[in-house]
């Protein structure tokens, strides 16, 4: 379930008691084409391929967190690549109403980081990019913004500030992934606590926001230490004082 979805058992039936409810009310009002229905329906065809709410929401989070192309993603559920783009149309939206309920949804603006923050002060947080691979475009120019830098690597990124629980307090703007990390959180301008304790990766070397105690890893020292260290070795970071 973890490796599938990122979510564990327990946070999957938090998220599907919520999801249901959603589902049950689109269903009774809307048919999946998103036509308003003249009499309220309350049960589902017997020909519904995702039939009951956990397989819809199996569906959709393992579409985000594996991210295939939605033909093969059909190919897995058993469905056409239309069906698969009419579902996701109707679920996504769904998903995100029901994380907003449970308040599971990370801030979008820079100004509501800090008052996010200033509800869980003490914690550390951890800041860096995540990136998702996209098509190779045919067109020059725009291979180019996307290019991230690693070979035959093209992809979005965003920024995530997290704690050590897993919680994403914040998830800046999508950009190409050519943008440089350093880039994206110093023009984001993003507001944290005096003194908070801010844990960053070597792709953000340099950034320093006014007030945050930041650590970078100290990978340089790890080499030197340990010889037979790769680069898949995880990285650590110096105690925090």
């Amino acid at each position: 379930m973890l490796s599938l979805t990122s979510l564990t058992a327990a946070e999957f039936f938090q998220l599907l008691s919520v999801l249901d409810a959603l589902w049950q009310f689109y269903h009774a009002h809307q048919e999946l084409k998103g036509e308003r229905r003249r009499i309220k329906k309350f049960s589902e065809h017997s020909s519904m391929r995702l039939q009951g709410s956990a397989s819809k929401l199996f569906f959709v989070l393992v579409y985000l967190k594996q991210n295939p192309l939605q033909s093969y993603h059909g190919f897995c559920f058993g469905m056409s690549h239309g069906k698969v783009s009419q579902w996701l149309k109707v679920l996504l939206p769904l998903l995100e109403q029901a994380l907003k309920r449970l308040q599971k949804l990370p801030c979008r603006e820079p100004d509501h980081l800090f008052l996010s923050l200033r509800l869980v002060s003490g914690q550390v947080l951890f800041m860096d990019a995540t990136e998702r691979e996209v098509p190779r475009s045919v067109d020059a120019k725009r291979q180019k913004h996307e290019y991230s830098g690693k070979k035959c690597c093209h992809t979005y990124k965003n920024l995530l500030v997290s704690n050590q629980h897993h919680q994403i307090f914040y998830l800046s703007p999508t950009v190409a992934g050519s943008m440089h990390d350093k880039i994206l959180a110093d023009e984001l301008e993003l507001e944290f606590l005096p003194q908070q304790s801010l844990l960053l990766n070597l792709g953000l070397v340099g950034y320093q926001p006014e007030g945050a105690q930041t650590v970078l890893p100290f990978k340089s020292q790890l080499r030197r230490s340990c010889p037979n260290m790769t680069s898949s070795t995880t990285v650590c970071w110096p105690a925090l004082e």
